[in-house]
């Protein structure tokens, strides 16, 4: 065990432990894999992901609604994985990023579908914020929502969607509510769940597969009923 968290009070006997079982869990199962993580990578992927779900490890990753998130557990479980594969540590971050916002301001029904399938690892979640004159300037993005009849109209594009063609739900961050209030520092941004079967129309009416990276959004229908606030 590093000597840190053997040492250090920030860390409990569970943590402790916790990192043990991540040592022997590594040696045992990345390792071994991390060799054909430069293959098809996004069965690779979709492989950890399922991995890291049978060994119940997606439950330090995917926030459980009404309680802490552990944090320094998540820290220890991204460490050790890292340091074999990050191709592993980007399918077990993943699962938590894509279902935060989730788990923070869903529907009761939404929330624990989604959560619930990206825990077992029968979902993969993917995050789609950056644009391309937006990324850790979120007050910049352009992406719009919509309500028309029972459903949001998202236009708009993306680009560096983590998970992008591999994921089963999409989280798309989006402007929404009265224009006059999109100036820096004060706008209404808001997050949507999208199903990896939506039908996204590029400017010419084509249909574009959500695999590709750098998505153009055009009319991207979402239910009034699985928006994600």
């Amino acid at each position: 065990m590093d000597t840190f968290l053997s040492t250090t009070p920030f860390f409990t006997d569970a943590h402790r432990s916790l990192a043990d079982r991540m040592s022997g869990f590594v040696e045992r199962e990345i390792e071994v894999r991390a060799a054909d993580d430069e293959g098809d990578a996004d069965e690779a992927l979709r492989s950890y992901v399922l991995l890291l779900a049978e060994n119940d490890l997606l439950r330090h990753s995917v926030a459980t609604p009404g309680q802490p998130f552990d944090l320094r557990a998540f820290c220890i479980v991204r460490e050790s994985l890292s340091y074999s594969s990050s191709l592993a540590d980007l399918a077990f971050v993943m699962q938590g990023l894509g279902t935060y916002a989730i788990s923070l301001a869903a529907t009761e029904h939404v929330r624990d579908f989604w959560l619930a399938r990206a825990r077992t690892g029968k979902a993969i979640a993917a995050f789609a914020l950056t644009e391309p004159d937006a990324g850790s300037d979120v007050a910049a993005l352009k992406t719009t929502a919509e309500i028309d009849d029972d459903s949001y109209l998202i236009n708009g594009r993306k680009r560096f969607i983590s998970n992008a063609g591999v994921a089963d739900f999409y989280t798309v961050f989006a402007r929404h509510g009265d224009a006059r209030r999109w100036s820096r520092g004060n706008f209404c941004l808001d997050c949507f769940r999208a199903d990896a079967r939506f039908q996204c129309r590029g400017k010419d009416g084509d249909d574009r597969a959500t695999s590709d990276r750098r998505t153009r959004i055009q009319e991207l229908q979402d239910p009034v009923g699985g928006h994600d606030r």
